[in-house]
């Protein structure tokens, strides 16, 4: 995803992932590292949210984020 500050890139990277792989959702969709600040993350995780509710994507996660990193990645909507 290479840190992009739009949900939307997300979106229109899990589209690329699913029409090059030929299917019709994915497992699991994680972040591995990321970086940019609070905002960046923020961002990238709301489209990663935005994926998993339009049932593109099963599941979401996060690796390897440090402690104080972790906030941007909140439960959103009481999920």
């Amino acid at each position: 995803m290479h840190n992009r500050t739009d949900p939307a890139w997300v979106e229109k990277c899990v589209d690329a992932s699913l029409q090059k792989a030929g299917l019709d959702y994915i497992d699991l969709y994680l972040i591995h590292d990321p970086t940019g600040g609070p905002d960046v993350r923020a961002a990238m995780w709301e489209g990663c949210c935005r994926a998993k509710d339009s049932g593109k994507v099963r599941s979401i996660g996060v690796r390897c984020v440090t402690f104080p990193g972790r906030t941007a990645f909140r439960v959103r909507d009481g999920r």
